[in-house]
């Protein structure tokens, strides 16, 4: 009897602890979710027809077809969501894994992510191509398998890179340390070495996508060519993109970097740096305790810390530094996936550091894109807008300005 206490108040706890972590997933939603922005959707229409550019692989697909709704805004909230909607459950089933774990370290971290204002930026850039670098990441990490994971990856992320090949830098490091670590050991030196040729491949192809570029006066007649098939403004300043190669981006950041823009950094590190820090932290000591060679926990920690490069080429600081949270909660993901059955030992004060950092998440706000500025309970804004919209007072999708 007192065997079947133990096993229903097991359930019953790890019950408790799964809706919690999802209620708080849920609101960290709430905090930032809103419609794709202009400048996103003006980027989705990006084509070929000025010739090849980076970029331009969904527009170019979209102005084949011929089909005007699939040109329209209408058509990009729903093809944004449903994107935005596959990796919220495909991280609810990673996050589900670790609860299901009944660690107490993997629970918490769980919580943390949850929390964290990666996914509060998730919700509220709906409609970037970050989500699609996000889903296939999440889909290769699922994979079972070295030649497995390989092919999917090789299918999938040339195609991301002609989408948006800033989906290498940010991404492609954790889905590289999931291949690194599904290798087993009598086969090791040829894999690495496939795996080896195949990242160079890669980082080629990046660097010449990047740099395929259009004349100012190009950009602009796109820009006025698009503006006429679709009904909503476009964002002019957005086909600015396509005339910057990567050296032209690092000039504009190099010169960017003013005092204030050091300070608005060290704003953003404080709020966010906690969250993926611990991320770091768990990955490494699971790592450590499944025997793993040193120099494979450094590349585990360089890749959990992979989106920090785009410090170099882009001013969204935000942005990168909460993707950074999310790539270290996938990298903890494939650490987790090396030592499965292995009790992982921590100190106690790791406990207190943990609900530390959920509860700065809680409290804290960090600014938005377009003016935007961080929700909280009881979301006041998100009842407004639909009782307008049962009222008659606003439409679905609303159409944001910028």
């Amino acid at each position: 009897m007192h065997h079947i206490k133990q096993v229903i108040g097991s359930r019953f706890d790890i019950k408790y602890k799964r809706f919690t972590v999802f209620a708080i997933l849920f609101f960290s939603i709430l905090r930032g979710i809103r419609f794709p922005n202009m400048w996103s959707y003006s980027i989705f229409l990006f084509n070929y027809d000025f010739g090849f550019i980076k970029r331009g692989l969904i527009g170019e697909i979209i102005y084949q077809l011929n089909n005007p709704y699939l040109m329209s805004y209408e058509f990009f909230v729903v093809f944004s969501i449903v994107i935005f909607s596959i990796n919220i459950i495909l991280l609810s089933m990673v996050i589900n894994d670790f609860i299901n774990t009944q660690n107490s370290i993997f629970i918490g971290c769980s919580a943390v992510f949850a929390s964290s204002f990666s996914i509060v930026f998730l919700s509220h850039t709906v409609g970037y191509f970050d989500h699609i670098g996000l889903l296939i990441s999440l889909i290769t990490l699922k994979i079972n398998g070295f030649y497995k994971k390989l092919l999917f990856s090789s299918l999938f992320i040339p195609l991301a890179v002609l989408i948006h090949e800033a989906i290498f830098i940010i991404f492609f490091p954790v889905i590289f340390m999931s291949l690194l670590f599904s290798i087993e050991p009598e086969e090791q030196t040829k894999k690495i070495l496939m795996l080896g040729g195949w990242t160079v491949t890669l980082l080629i192809l990046v660097v010449v996508i990047a740099n395929f570029t259009l004349q100012q006066s190009e950009a602009h007649e796109m820009y006025i060519r698009l503006q006429a098939e679709v009904a909503h403004p476009l964002r002019e300043d957005a086909f600015d993109v396509l005339v910057r190669d990567l050296n032209d981006n690092f000039n504009i950041m190099k010169n960017l970097q003013t005092n204030n823009y050091f300070i608005r950094l060290s704003k953003s590190f404080l709020i966010t740096a906690p969250t993926f820090l611990v991320f770091i932290y768990f990955t490494s000591l699971t790592l450590k305790q499944a025997g793993a060679k040193f120099y494979f926990i450094v590349l585990a920690i360089l890749a959990s810390l992979s989106p920090l490069v785009m410090h170099l080429w882009g001013w969204d600081i935000y942005r990168w530094n909460t993707l950074t949270g999310t790539v270290s909660f996938l990298m903890l993901s494939v650490a987790y996936t090396t030592n499965k059955n292995q009790p992982i030992e921590t100190p106690n004060y790791m406990f207190l550091i943990v609900i530390s950092v959920i509860i700065l998440n809680g409290m804290s706000s960090i600014p938005l894109f377009d003016n935007y500025y961080v929700k909280q309970f009881p979301f006041l804004e998100h009842w407004q807008y639909l009782i307008d919209l049962i009222g008659g007072k606003a439409t679905f999708p609303y159409v944001p300005s910028r």
